[in-house]
């Protein structure tokens, strides 16, 4: 088969045409990576929320029960948190649930209130007050509004707030070493830090 210019030229634009097809990025695609690894980074500091708390007693039914991070509303973390299905916590193995209801006596000891549930949060958070419950959101101004820590996206990087006041009503320590991290930390009592 001979092949005229005419013919090289179609086949090498149509080749061109179809690398941009393939090796061209689905702007779609890019969205969601970039959700995805916001939500990793989200799932990380959890984590280490985690490790930087203390719960009273009563906020387990048992000593070696597990320490159990809720997810209330719609779930953007996917998979986020299989990097730490491993892990303990204070000797405590770590349990990851997706939940649609809030009670006052749920096995949760750290409950994720996703965007979704922003009309509902007034609600949420007297239902939930002085419950011994971590309560972590990055709904805007979740800590100002009586949440324990805001997540919040500032210059491309994930940043938290931290309601010291809640903390302290919901019977809950957090480690000075984190407060040092906070961006804002809520504290009307004026304690040092």
């Amino acid at each position: 088969m001979v092949l005229d210019n005419k013919k090289i030229n179609r086949l090498g634009i149509a080749c061109v045409l179809i690398c941009l097809l393939v090796f061209v990025p689905d702007p779609n695609a890019q969205a969601q990576n970039s959700v995805d690894r916001e939500y990793r980074v989200k799932a990380a500091f959890i984590y280490n929320f985690a490790r930087f708390t203390a719960w009273p007693d009563n906020a387990f039914s048992s000593p070696d029960s597990p320490l159990t991070i809720c997810i209330y509303g719609d779930d953007y973390f996917g998979n986020s948190f299989t990097q730490f299905s491993d892990k303990k916590i204070k000797d405590r193995k770590l349990i990851i649930k997706r939940t649609n209801t809030l009670d006052g006596d749920s096995p949760c000891q750290i409950i994720f209130i996703s965007k979704s549930e922003k009309k509902f949060l007034p609600q949420i958070l007297k239902k939930l007050a002085g419950k011994p419950v971590l309560l972590i959101s990055d709904i805007k101004n979740f800590a100002d509004q009586g949440g324990t820590i805001g997540l919040f996206n500032l210059d491309n990087k994930i940043r938290f707030t931290i309601n010291l006041d809640t903390a302290r009503d919901d019977h809950l320590q957090i480690s000075s070493h984190l407060l040092k991290l906070g961006r804002k930390v809520i504290n009307s009592k004026d304690e040092r830090i």
